[in-house]
């Protein structure tokens, strides 16, 4: 319990000092706890506040996520990785529309996505 201002002043009127000194102490220990538990909250809060502008700049469009920044699309990111973790990862390579998050290592296609066919008797993808 967090000593009264009516609880020190009594102990100072009977002239009680060690009392009153472990009374400021305990005051100093509650005002310190204080502070550690708003600096959490606040930290918190901001945790929150970043999921939340994120959740609402997150864009779907398959098979990956996209950030709308005032109109500017930035991306693509893991569909996964977002999904499970709230994590932005970004993909990787990109050649021929198929990407790859170096995080989870899920592998995607997009709608450009041309599966490269092979000729038997040559050494070449086409």
């Amino acid at each position: 319990m967090i000593p009264g201002h009516s609880d020190i002043m009594d102990l100072v009127k009977k002239g009680a000092t060690l009392e009153v000194q472990e009374k400021i102490l305990e005051l100093r220990e509650a005002a310190l706890r204080a502070q550690e538990e708003n600096l959490e909250l606040k930290t918190k809060l901001a945790h929150l506040e970043e999921m939340l502008l994120l959740k609402n700049k997150a864009i779907w469009k398959k098979p990956s996520y996209w950030l709308d920044n005032d109109g500017v699309m930035d991306g693509p990111f893991c569909q996964k990785c977002y999904d499970s973790l709230q994590k932005l990862i970004r993909l990787q390579d990109g050649k021929n529309d198929c990407w790859n998050c170096r995080e989870c290592k899920s592998h995607y296609t997009g709608p450009n996505y041309v599966e490269p066919r092979f000729e038997r008797g040559r050494d070449a993808f086409y």
